[in-house]
């Protein structure tokens, strides 16, 4: 079963999960070749299966009413 957790953009948790996978080539081809990023301003939404990360999907915080997926 797919458990998502919820992660701060600035969380040491959130560095050891992803980094393998936004720092694969094929990964970064399939978003355009455009880098992840990421601040206090970001919250990370990630999709863990089998311990393992499977998927994510970075929210940028704009203002108190607005959010945009930013990857």
């Amino acid at each position: 079963m797919i458990q998502i957790i919820r992660l701060k953009g600035k969380d040491k948790h959130l560095y050891r999960l992803l980094a393998p996978m936004v720092m694969d080539p094929e990964v970064i081809r399939a978003n355009n070749n455009y880098p992840f990023k990421t601040g206090e301003e970001y919250v990370w939404f990630i999709a863990i299966e089998d311990k393992e990360v499977v998927g994510f999907v970075p929210v940028e915080q704009k203002s108190r009413k607005k959010a945009v997926i930013n990857n």
